[in-house]
């Protein structure tokens, strides 16, 4: 639709294109925070917030208390089944590499190619 001036209508001349300006731009903006470029460190709370996951929520997926979470995403070092679990629980997956000069390697984490966990062994009935 054009105005009389032979441009498109701007969002404060009409009401529902104001509506629907602003939902295009909310979108926008959601779909920029979504994708940070791979190279772009992220804190574990900013992932999380991303995914619109609670602390209490991941606890649950987790099996831990809400401040186990919130030290957790505070801490500087951790084991890398603690963030490969992190991130599975929040519908990721954990991928590490090594870097050299021109060289790129992918490190292969045992038990960790697929989502399902193996089930202990059970002992033979005596």
């Amino acid at each position: 639709m054009l105005q009389r001036s032979g441009h498109p209508p701007t969002p404060s001349s009409n009401p529902r294109v104001s509506r629907l300006w602003e939902a295009i731009r909310q979108k926008l903006a959601q779909r920029r925070a979504s994708q940070q470029p791979a190279g772009q460190p992220q804190p574990l709370r900013q992932i999380r917030r991303r995914r619109r996951v609670s602390q209490v929520e991941l606890a649950g997926r987790i099996g831990t208390s809400q401040g186990d979470v919130s030290r957790l995403e505070r801490r500087s070092d951790l084991l890398v089944g603690t963030l490969a679990r992190y991130l599975e629980a929040l519908g990721g997956s954990l991928e590490l590499s090594a870097r050299f000069p021109g060289l790129l390697i992918r490190i292969d984490l045992p038990g960790r190619t697929t989502r399902a966990r193996r089930k202990p062994a059970t002992p033979a009935n005596s």
